[in-house]
């Protein structure tokens, strides 16, 4: 498919056009459609050049309306010009119609074609695959013939050809509107076979484009081949359904999706499967939320900022990428942490509560008594003594009561110092890996975590203000859920933000609940559909190392220690593959300092790609997301588990809509300790 109407070139005799191959006819002449073929544009859907050329058309002083109106106008050109030229169409008669309907003077249609031309220029790619396929016939057949249904000139796109490298002397492009032909009529097939001095079975066409490069090649007795996989996945449909709101910015998205996918190319069905969701939306709501906490932090003034393991792991990467392209100068950061590693060092059952709960108290059924007290860093013999004064035994817990006389005696050994003093011996060495990471050094700073609570930032500010000529961290979130932190003035969340505080999004505010835009479903505390938010984004950031389960002091400094595993987990699964998917997305994606569109608001979009994965799944997505090595547990009593353990997969709906597919919308159970509300997932940080 080149744009999905007819097109054309000025003169094809010109281009070589006519003639057969030395020697005479040729047992198969091998075509090769163009755009979406070999050469893929960087925005999508092919309208959204409209947008780039209204937007250039402004700065330049060629037309005085907004970039918005040109694109409607633009396109409306296109669809006058076909009604009266059909596959006659060129770019000449399109702005004909166009500088017509806009009321500019007749000179300015050379200009607007030769801006369109430049800014198509400047988006085309070539497809990898594609390329291939054409060298490797080119070296069987000595030649390739190209076909495309298109308005641009034909010098326009040999020029394009030969610019990547895709058109060599003896190659053939023919163009539609030359003839008044189209492939889509399977009438352009008869003009290419009887130039080329070959019946049409002889021709092998390949193209993208199922009614023209298929359906059409068909009637016309051309073979076929079928190459869609330049053609917008339905993540990349439903990001560029939101262009115009964006003012275009969803159409790069979508384009860098698209471009990420065919670089990576996966290989069979479930790496389309990872890929395919790594570009479409694990890489668009990541990259959206790193280029919001990048604004932030220059907008703070914060030198520094700091990505929390393991959640920031990936985040730090798209960091690294994006930072230098929209000219941010901070310093980039990672930071080891736990909650088992670092809650303990300032909460108890009176101090602190809200990081306390978040250590003891969301722990689930199928965790022992043995296990809870472990987190609060007790030695061995000290948590076999407690375990016998409470009474409750070792034994696993299945209900409130077993918990109430463990809870009596934690509170009775805080009473007696046997706590606090626990706690001493661990801060010495979590104040020591602080200090020398820079974080009490009184740099202004940002402390950078997907979420939900925030009691790992918690701990931080309790520590930093105990330090004399510290900077208090400024957190910055990916969503936040409501909790008792005295802390909620040195944070705040990108994407939702269901605290006790109105929320603001622009010069307006918005009640507790989450941003306006996030449908009941995906709020906190809504239906099933809510655990969305949370459990996807710890999906996506899931680091490829193992917890925090203590530092270790040595004379070079603190090391961390990590849990083992956990590398050869994600990388069978497929977390390489995934990872270099979402670095190609961010390379593709059109964003720099000059960008001033960067401030429109993609959360709607980000929302229907995030609910197109959750809700309706292909079946392919549920076999490869299904295995992902999901974490469950603290520390050392970490375990990894299939994501189908805690998510079960069962039917969305009966009957037509759905057909009974499996979803990844219901949870089985949930155990572990992350800071998440009832009902929702947890895992450990």
């Amino acid at each position: 498919m080149d744009t999905g109407t007819a097109a054309g070139a000025e003169n094809v005799e010109a281009l070589g056009a006519t003639g057969t191959a030395a020697g005479g006819p040729r047992d198969e002449v091998v075509t090769f459609d163009v755009f979406e073929t070999v050469l893929v544009r960087a925005v999508s859907p092919p309208a959204a050049v409209f947008d780039l050329v209204g937007r250039r058309a402004v700065e330049r002083g060629l037309v005085a309306c907004s970039p918005q109106a040109y694109s409607q106008a633009r396109a409306w050109a296109e669809s006058r010009a076909l009604h009266w030229h059909r596959a006659e169409t060129t770019l000449e008669r399109i702005c004909t119609e166009l500088v017509a309907a806009l009321g500019l003077p007749r000179e300015a249609r050379e200009a607007l074609a030769e801006l369109e031309m430049e800014v198509e220029a400047g988006l085309l790619q070539p497809v990898p695959a594609g390329v291939r396929l054409v060298q490797e016939h080119r070296s069987r057949t000595g030649s390739v013939v190209y076909v495309s249904d298109m308005y641009l000139p034909a010098q326009f796109i040999e020029d394009q050809l030969v610019h990547h490298g895709l058109f060599l002397p003896g190659d053939v492009l023919y163009v539609s509107h030359a003839h008044g032909e189209t492939k889509r009529s399977g009438g352009l097939y008869g003009v290419v076979a009887d130039a080329e001095g070959v019946p049409a079975g002889s021709l092998l066409h390949h193209g993208n484009d199922l009614r023209a490069d298929v359906k059409g090649a068909t009637s016309a007795g051309v073979r076929s081949v079928f190459l869609p996989a330049a053609n917008p996945t339905r993540y990349e449909q439903a990001l560029q359904r939101h262009r115009t709101s964006t003012d275009g910015l969803t159409a790069g998205m979508a384009g860098a999706s698209r471009l990420a996918r065919l670089h990576v190319e996966p290989q069979g069905e479930r790496e389309e499967a990872l890929v395919g969701v790594a570009a479409g939306v694990m890489a668009p709501v990541l990259t959206a939320f790193v280029t919001w906490v990048l604004r932030r932090a220059e907008a703070e003034g914060l030198r520094r900022v700091y990505f929390v393991a393991r959640d920031g792991q990936v985040l730090l990467r798209i960091a690294e990428r994006l930072a230098p392209r929209l000219g941010i100068d901070v310093e980039l950061h990672y930071l080891y942490a736990s909650r088992l590693v670092w809650n303990r060092v300032v909460a108890s059952p009176t101090k602190n509560p809200q990081v306390w709960h978040s250590l003891i108290g969301l722990s689930s059924d199928g965790v022992s008594n043995i296990d809870i007290l472990e987190r609060t860093g007790l030695a061995a013999d000290v948590v076999e003594r407690v375990v016998a004064a409470s009474g409750a035994g070792p034994d696993v817990w299945r209900s409130t009561t077993q918990r109430r006389p463990l809870f009596e005696t934690l509170d009775r050994i805080e009473a007696d110092g046997t706590l606090a003093a626990a706690q001493e011996g661990h801060r010495a060495v979590v104040m020591r890996y602080l200090h020398e990471q820079g974080l009490l050094d009184g740099t202004p700073h940002a402390f950078v975590d997907v979420g939900w609570r925030g009691t790992q930032h918690d701990v931080l500010l309790e520590l930093q203000q105990e330090t004399e000529g510290s900077a208090l961290s400024h957190g910055l979130f990916f969503g936040l859920d409501a909790s008792a932190s005295p802390w909620a003035g040195h944070r705040e969340a990108y994407f939702f933000d269901s605290r006790g505080d109105a929320v603001p999004t622009g010069e307006d505010r918005v009640p507790v609940g989450g941003p306006a835009y996030l449908p009941d479903s995906l709020r906190p505390g809504g239906s099933p559909l809510g655990i969305a938010q949370f459990a996807l984004i710890e999906i996506f950031c899931s680091g490829d190392h193992g917890t925090l389960t203590r530092y270790d002091e040595t004379p070079d400094g603190v090391v961390p220690v990590l849990k083992p595993g956990r590398k050869e987990a994600v990388e069978a699964w497929g977390l390489p593959l995934v990872w270099r998917t979402v670095d190609a997305y961010v390379d593709h994606l059109p964003v720099d300092r000059q960008n001033p569109y960067l401030h429109v608001d993609v959360h709607l979009a980000l929302t229907s790609v995030m609910r197109l994965f959750w809700e309706l799944p292909t079946d392919a997505e549920v076999q490869a997301w299904a295995g992902f090595p999901w974490e469950v547990g603290q520390g050392v009593r970490q375990r990894i588990v299939p994501l189908a353990g805690p998510f079960q997969l069962v039917p969305i709906a009966t009957g037509a809509v759905s057909g009974g597919r499996p979803s990844l919308t219901r949870v089985k159970h949930s155990t572990g300790g992350r800071s998440a509300p009832s009902g929702r997932p947890r895992r450990s940080g």
